[in-house]
């Protein structure tokens, strides 16, 4: 059900736009800590549905809506079932507000189990019932590089943890395997992808894009020690006149 996103969503009064996909289980849950969203579900809608919900079937790659659409997408099988992640990566950070962030998980390669299997020669990706698709294994680390390379500023984790009872993990770290994190006994991984940090979103939703060019430009300028005396009184005028905070 993957429940455990849930964490990751802030209770919010105000009105919002939430794109969720294949996980109708995780509705009435956001829509408690979000009572005024505005719910775009992909998929197909149960018997009985929310009037807050509008459903809509549709192939995952050819959905197409306006940037800065959503401040949530909720879609936690992206990494796990679908073979274009990294096109879907980036669409959704275009989809994004922002101050918006993707909720998503992903199956850990490096948990005990697999790595027991992996060196058996049994690999589970391999293996799916007729009409569905591969399951997917990713490692933390490829992760994060991967939502780095497609510009996501903040990441943050949860693990859902499945220890070993019969000491296979300790035999796997005598073996030589490292295990930050917990990692090895980590079955699954859920992130928070946001678009960007607290503090810049923040930026971004009060200031318009020309005032905040010019901020980072007197930024680097006095960084870089040009003129820096000059550069400062025109940052501190800046700031002064716009009311943008200076801390």
């Amino acid at each position: 059900m993957h429940e455990e996103l849930l964490t990751f969503i802030s209770p919010e009064l105000s009105p919002c736009r939430v794109l969720a996909i294949d996980c109708a289980a995780l509705l009435p849950a956001i829509l408690q800590q979000l009572p005024q969203a505005e719910l775009l579900a992909i998929g197909r809608a149960p018997g009985e549905t929310d009037s807050r919900i509008c459903w809509q079937e549709a192939v995952l790659q050819e959905l197409s809506f306006a940037k800065e659409s959503f401040a949530y997408i909720v879609a936690p099988q992206v990494f796990t079932q679908e073979a274009e992640a990294a096109l879907l990566v980036q669409r959704f950070y275009q989809w994004l507000s922002p101050k918006g962030a993707w909720l998503t998980g992903f199956k850990n390669v490096r948990h005990w189990r697999v790595l027991q299997d992996l060196m058996a020669g049994h690999f589970h990706c391999g293996e799916a019932e007729p009409g569905q698709n591969l399951l997917r294994f990713f490692a933390l680390p490829e992760i994060v590089r991967f939502f780095e390379c497609h510009h996501y500023r903040e990441l943050r984790f949860l693990s859902k943890e499945e220890p070993s009872g019969t000491g296979a993990q300790q035999a796997l770290e005598r073996a030589g395997f490292v295990n930050p994190e917990q990692d090895i006994s980590t079955v699954y991984w859920y992130v928070r992808a946001s678009r960007s940090t607290e503090a810049a979103g923040f930026l971004k939703t009060q200031f318009d894009r020309e005032l905040r060019q010019e901020l980072v430009y007197l930024l680097r300028r006095v960084e870089y020690g040009i003129a820096p005396e000059e550069n400062v009184a025109r940052l501190m005028a800046l700031c002064g006149q716009n009311h943008v905070p200076m801390d």
